[in-house]
């Protein structure tokens, strides 16, 4: 098992029960893993990495990391300055981490890689967390700031 974080070959616990979904590396995202200790220890890896690796650029991705989108987006900065890929991301708060802080992570890397975060929700441009703050989970897309919104998702 592998995690693509923001780092190489870090070693990480990741809640889960067996191979099954809703795994995270925060245990608060996985409750009935972690009140049981069942995780797994894995590497971790970026998708910088894992794209130069196998000379291979994808154009859309999706995330669901519960959690850890942050992480996942940072070890993807040069993929997302040398290409147009799309994101769409899954957002999620937890206990170690609330919903207005992962976005504000969200944001400060869309400014630092010449992105844009829209709220897929209400097709509105994330300027701010406030507009998703008091989410528990929900979706963005993040796609090169030279690019329009999609007029098929209105």
């Amino acid at each position: 098992m592998g995690f693509v974080s923001n780092e190489i070959n870090n070693e990480l616990d990741f809640y889960t029960i067996g191979y099954g979904s809703a795994g995270s590396m925060y245990s608060s995202h996985a409750e009935t893993a972690a009140a049981i200790g069942s995780f797994y220890k894995v590497q971790t890896t970026t998708l910088d990495y894992l794209s130069n690796y196998f000379q291979w650029s994808p154009d859309f991705m999706k995330s669901d990391v519960e959690g850890a989108e942050a992480l996942v987006l940072e070890g993807a900065k040069n993929l997302a300055k040398a290409t147009d890929i799309k994101i769409l991301v899954e957002m999620h708060t937890n206990h170690e981490l609330t919903m207005e802080d992962n976005a504000s992570k969200i944001l400060k890397w869309c400014k630092e890689v010449g992105y844009e975060a829209w709220y897929l929700k209400t097709n509105e441009k994330m300027v701010s967390p406030e507009i998703i703050k008091h989410r528990g989970r929900c979706h963005l897309l993040l796609i090169p700031a030279k690019f329009d919104y999609p007029e098929y998702l209105k």
